[in-house]
């Protein structure tokens, strides 16, 4: 009996790995949850089933392990469909969206790589955020792009704009600087208050994404991740967040009024 407990332990842990491998909080809740219920259903049939209770036990055994196999390697067996339009509004907004990002930890962060615009230095350009969902209350996210902070981006920091889609996307300027640094930005973006309202749209084919696979990752607290963007209270997810950088030809500042470099504003 120890010798099947071990081989069961062993191939659930190993489904599990497969699943949830790329976020370790979720990894260990999954583990930890798998071990406490084979341990528990083993040791009740045990001791109620007389004689007959070791090949009780192990047929309980198989059966936990084998709903902990299915669990494991249902993400990677059904992956979520994808859609190639970004196009709409309105309605045909969410039919564009294969999965939402909800940030639960203050800790947590997601990194988007995005490739730099050739026009860049003669552009003013800006940082444009897919939301899951319409959003007008206090929380945000904090932005950075190649390790340097330029603001907090949210309902309230977004200029007037009519028509559009304007409270699902969001838009903060980058300053050139900051995108002279590399012709790939990092883009990092972290919550600025909690607020499960508040999502993030993510794509599920990373080719939607010019810097393809590796443009998205998730960090959960402890370790970064590209099979789990969508958050560690959802299964594996791979594919990419919707976030751009846009350009717009440079508006030269009026004469009596200074330049805001860091005042985002919208683009029709």
């Amino acid at each position: 009996m120890p010798v099947s407990l071990l081989r069961m332990a062993v191939i659930g842990i190993a489904a599990i790995t497969l699943g949830y491998g790329g976020a370790f909080v979720a990894w260990s809740l999954n583990v930890f949850s798998f071990l406490l219920v084979l341990a528990a259903v083993v040791a009740t049939v045990l001791c109620t089933a007389g004689p007959s209770g070791a090949s009780r036990a192990r047929w309980a055994g198989e059966l936990v392990t084998a709903l902990v196999v299915v669990q494991g390697v249902s993400p990677v067996l059904t992956p979520i469909p994808s859609t190639l339009s970004f196009g709409g509004s309105g309605s045909d907004w969410q039919n564009t969206i294969s999965w939402r990002l909800i940030f639960t930890d203050e800790r947590q962060a997601l990194r988007q790589r995005i490739l730099v615009p050739h026009n860049w230095e003669v552009s003013d350009n800006y940082l444009r955020i897919d939301l899951g969902r319409r959003y007008t209350a206090d929380a945000g996210f904090d932005v950075q792009v190649n390790g340097v902070a330029i603001g907090r981006v949210s309902y309230a920091s977004q200029a007037p704009w009519e028509g559009g889609l304007e409270d699902i996307q969001w838009w903060i300027k980058v300053p050139r600087q900051v995108l002279a640094v590399a012709p790939i930005a990092e883009v990092r973006l972290s919550p600025s208050g909690l607020d499960p309202r508040l999502t993030l749209a993510g794509h599920a084919d990373p080719r939607a994404d010019p810097a393809g696979r590796e443009a998205s990752a998730f960090f959960d607290g402890s370790v970064w991740s590209s099979g789990r963007l969508a958050g560690v209270a959802q299964p594996a997810t791979a594919g990419t967040y919707r976030i751009f950088l846009d350009t717009q030809p440079a508006q030269p500042a009026e004469p009596d009024q200074p330049a805001q470099p860091d005042q985002p504003v919208r683009a029709e």
